[in-house]
């Protein structure tokens, strides 16, 4: 059985990021009502390592997870894929999803839904050397606020492109 749910008229928000150095993140937002944002976050370098790679991030997890287990192995549980993902999405939105851009995405999600519309997550990326937010895992946005995923409410949906150069005239 597969469901699919219709959102009326989604409101866009698109989203571009960059780093321009390896421990800041550039972004900027656009409304579909013309609102305009942009800033800067710090980032830890060994936050964007782990995002850089989701497998790599999902074996550092395990990992960790195995360190901290009852060393007896009695009672020890496996961590489970979605408990996996839900950690490395609930570090991204966090990471990315705070102070101001935080206030911006809040407050044009809560208009939408004031609306009855969904929310469109338009996220733009620019590559930038080996370390860069094309290859980070935006599908597994985790809000710990929703206790959900973003990707897998009916109120959003993510969308993820380059920042491709404009043609030459």
């Amino acid at each position: 059985l597969v469901k699919f749910h219709f959102m009326i008229i989604p409101d866009d928000l698109e989203i571009s990021f960059s780093l321009p150095t390896s421990d800041l993140l550039h972004w900027e937002l656009r409304a579909m009502d013309g609102g305009r944002a942009l800033g800067d976050l710090p980032l830890e370098s060994e936050l964007i390592a782990q995002f850089n790679d989701l497998e790599e991030a999902i074996t550092v997890q395990r990992c960790v997870r195995d360190v901290y287990a009852d060393p007896t192995g009695a009672g020890r549980t496996k961590p489970t894929r979605p408990d996996i993902a839900r950690e490395v999405g609930s570090r991204l939105f966090r990471t990315v999803f705070r102070e101001r851009l935080h206030e911006q995405v809040t407050g044009y999600r809560g208009r939408a839904r004031a609306l009855g519309r969904g929310t469109r997550l338009h996220i733009c990326t620019a590559s930038s050397g080996q370390l860069t937010p094309a290859t980070w895992p935006w599908e597994y946005l985790y809000d710990d606020g929703l206790r959900d995923f973003l990707a897998l409410r009916q109120e959003f949906s993510i969308v993820r492109s380059p920042v491709l150069p404009l043609p030459h005239s």
